[in-house]
């Protein structure tokens, strides 16, 4: 479950913040297996307070952590990536991003699942580049 609420700039905030049009509270609920998982998240927004745009820039801000970076940090392990120097280490990103992206357009979901399938195929692998 989701909920989202959307409120005004309180007056007393801070000169830093003045400019901003709203804040947004997304309170979540989810089970994980039997455990009930709560979050509370704020954000400020310079928008002014529609929260139907302000919950889909949300949502799709997410959806683009969950399924890209959140992929490449923990399957791919991105962040413990010993390419540093350079260049390197945004090539290498962007190669990961081009596999997660022709993963996904041959039909795998799971990409531990397609990586797996794949390692020991590389016909299929270089069916990819054609």
């Amino acid at each position: 479950m989701r909920l989202v609420e959307v409120f005004n700039i309180p007056k007393n905030i801070l000169d830093v913040w003045k400019g901003a049009g709203s804040v947004i509270r997304v309170k979540r609920s989810s089970n994980r297996g039997s455990t009930l998982v709560e979050s509370i998240s704020y954000y400020l927004c310079s928008l002014s307070p529609q929260s139907t745009t302000l919950a889909s820039g949300i949502r799709g801000h997410w959806l683009i952590e969950n399924r890209l970076h959140w992929v490449k940090d923990v399957i791919l392990e991105e962040d413990s990536s010993p390419q540093k120097s350079g260049f390197s280490a945004r090539n290498l990103s962007i190669l990961k991003t081009w596999v997660l992206t022709l993963l996904r357009i041959h039909g795998f979901a799971g990409i531990k699942a397609g990586i797996s399938y794949l390692s020991n195929n590389l016909k299929y692998i270089l069916s990819f580049c054609t």
